[in-house]
């Protein structure tokens, strides 16, 4: 990205010079492993780099690449790409959806066990 601030993409380009030249990565969560992160990002930008794609446009209204809403969505995404299939082994694309989709399931039941009674009281109040 260049010529614009736009902190609402998920990776930015920053080209003001050539000695500050760098790659912005923003959405990496907290929990996750750094090294993983890193080897994703410099996978990602090796498929790129080969096959020659060009970056989005995007400007200071945030239209870059939209990403998944919800952890559901995230997991099918990842498991659907072909570029994630390129990057990485059948086992850790196999054994790192199933953490997934094991976390999605406890939070999933922990919503069901912690709703409040304001929460019940409010949407359930039109029944």
């Amino acid at each position: 990205m260049q010529g614009f601030d736009d902190r609402t993409t998920t990776c930015r380009v920053i080209l003001d010079s050539v000695a500050g030249a760098r790659v912005e990565h923003r959405r990496a969560g907290a929990d996750a492993t750094p090294y993983i992160v890193a080897s994703a990002i410099l996978a990602g930008g090796l498929l790129g780099l080969e096959a020659q794609l060009t970056l989005p446009p995007t400007g200071p209204s945030g239209n870059g690449i939209p990403v998944p809403a919800t952890l559901a969505e995230a997991i099918e995404a990842f498991e659907g790409s072909p570029r994630v299939k390129r990057m990485l082994a059948d086992w850790f694309i196999e054994a790192f959806a199933a953490t997934r989709r094991r976390e999605l399931t406890q939070y999933e039941a922990w919503l069901r066990e912690n709703i409040t009674a304001f929460e019940l009281g409010r949407h359930l109040e039109h029944q």
